[in-house]
């Protein structure tokens, strides 16, 4: 009879590093083992959320997604969070139930960036004004200093 011998690697640990956000977790694998990578589940960063993990912490080196599949090394290793700004949707309501006309699209926005000013909707008999952040017409929006942090509806003023 012959006997041989079955190598298995040696226990690694794998290291989930938060990269400027909030959450942490590790591991011990084998080295050469086939591990299912971390799902991102508790790892936080104001306005952001996690896309992936990077082998590099600035994001150059080799990506690999959340729950994707990861080789162990021979050695200890570290996985960086890759994070992905939150972005938001501005909306434009033509405060009216009449016709109107030139309805602009919706944008999605980056956080704390710039909505893009659209042109004017068109209503018969009537003159637009500006854009509120209320029905009521009380907060007028300006699109030169005035960021996205959240969802936004924007509401059309018509003269008559």
């Amino acid at each position: 009879m012959i006997l041989y011998a079955k190598w298995i690697g040696d226990m690694q640990v794998l290291t989930y590093d938060n990269n400027d956000g909030n959450g942490s977790a590790s591991g011990s694998h084998r080295s050469g083992e086939n591990v299912t990578l971390h799902d991102g589940t508790g790892f936080t960063k104001i306005e952001h959320y996690i896309s992936g993990w990077n082998t590099l912490e600035d994001g150059r080196g080799t990506h690999y997604e959340l729950g994707g599949s990861y080789e162990m090394p021979p050695n200890p290793a570290t996985l960086y969070a890759e994070w992905s700004i939150n972005t938001y949707t501005v909306s434009f309501n033509t405060n009216t139930t009449d016709t109107v006309t030139n309805i602009p699209s919706n944008q999605d926005v980056d956080y704390n960036d710039l909505a893009s000013e659209p042109s004017a909707p068109l209503r018969a008999g009537y003159t637009f004004d500006r854009w509120y952040t209320e029905s009521e017409l009380i907060n007028e929006w300006n699109f030169a200093s005035d960021r996205v942090t959240t969802d936004t509806v924007l509401f059309a003023n018509l003269d008559c």
